[in-house]
Formats: structure tokens, sequence, C-alpha cells
């Protein structure tokens, strides 16, 4: 296979600049599998520099802004409120601290939000090869452990597009996701990022009935 034969020229990092300015335009949906309720949410997501920490890691501020609801069709667009909260991110992309306490659900919160974010691996790959990254449960916050596999397709114009796979371990009702990246070679940050995870539900349901959730990203002009 000729795209096996490409190498990714250097292992893929993130630089966290003190005037770092990352947006992004996001979408969160919620459908049921029955098709007669969805909800979704339109979100800015802005990453801005904190502190520094050991290794090159970061603390960095995330401020998100709902700026519309859509509720089986009807679309409100609540007062724009920006919630601000603090994230400890390394230079391979992992992410620690995020706070979802105090939301409906907030354990499913977090497993969902875990799904989309990319560590990347410790050298560098060949496009068409695949890296697995896999984490050990979490007692603190409630979740299982996960296997993520990473499948690189094109190394071009300065983007790496790819593929993945994700799904939690040991758990009866097991979160499945399959997702497409985008990631900056430059800088590390994502371009794009979406998914589609099953075995969820509306947070807040108290029928919890079942429901497909589905994720994209997409950076935006800062």
């Amino acid at each position: 296979m000729i795209l096996a034969a490409l190498v990714l020229t250097s292992a893929l990092r993130i630089d966290y600049p003190a005037d770092l300015r990352i947006a992004y335009d996001v979408t969160r949906a919620f459908r049921t599998l029955d098709g007669e309720e969805e909800t979704i949410y339109g979100e800015k997501w802005v990453y801005t520099f904190d502190s520094p920490l050991a290794g090159g890691a970061a603390r960095l501020k995330r401020e998100v802004t709902l700026n519309k609801i859509t509720v089986d069709g009807t679309e409100t667009s609540p007062k724009p409120v920006a919630v601000q909260n603090t994230e400890d991110h390394s230079p391979r992309g992992d992410v620690r601290g995020q706070e979802f306490s105090g939301q409906p659900d907030a354990t499913l919160l977090a497993r969902l939000a875990r799904i989309g974010v990319v560590v990347y691996p410790a050298e560098p790959i060949s496009v068409g090869e695949t890296w697995t990254r896999q984490t050990e449960p979490t007692d603190a916050v409630g979740l299982s452990g996960a296997t993520w596999v990473y499948t690189p397709t094109t190394d071009q114009d300065g983007k790496i597009t790819g593929t993945f796979n994700f799904h939690e371990d040991g758990v009866s009702d097991a979160i499945q996701a399959q997702g497409e990246f985008v990631v900056s070679a430059s800088d590390g940050w994502p371009v794009s990022l979406s998914f589609k995870a099953a075995t969820v539900h509306q947070p807040g349901d108290e029928e919890r009935l079942p429901a497909v959730f589905e994720f994209k990203m997409k950076r935006a002009d800062n």
C-alpha cells in the first residue's frame, strides 16, 4: 500500500505559547433512537493560556458560550453566557481536570467529553498504520477504562487526516464511537473533529431513552 510508506515527518506535539487563542464552533446533538426527540446545542469554545506546567504542559482556560438550542426542530437563541473553566493539557494532547459537577448526568458528560481527545503517539507513525491509547478506570469521577484506536490516512498541505474508534472497557453499558479528525501539523491543534457515539441518553432525561450523541467541532477564525 503506497500510503503506508509515507511517514509523518515528526512526532505530533502541541505548544502552548502565552498568547495562545484557539477558537472552535461546536455542535453537540442528542437524538433518540426512535427519532422522536432531538436536542442540538450550538456553542463557541475558546482556549487561552493560563499558566505553564512541568514538561511543556500548560493550564488552559476554556470558555464555552451557548449560542443556540434546537429542540425537536424549534430553534431558540438564549442570551449568550460564557462559562469558563481551567484544564491541564499535555504536549501530546492529553486533557485533565475537565469539570462537569453540578450539571445533569455529570459522569455521562465526562464519558462523552473524553472521546474526542486525540492523544498523539510518542513516536512518528506511518500513514495507514494505527496507534492505540488505553486508560485505566478513574474511580474519582466514575470513569471506566477505555480504548482508542487512531489511523492517520493522509498527510498533506500541513494537515493530517484520520479516523478513530473508541470503546469503554469492562462495563455493561459501554459507550462506543467512531469518528474523524483533521489536525494541524504545525501546532498540533485539531482543525476539525467529529464522532458519533452509541449507548447514551440525553443528560437529564429521567426516562434515559436510548440515544445517539453526535459531536462536531471546527476551528474558527481567531
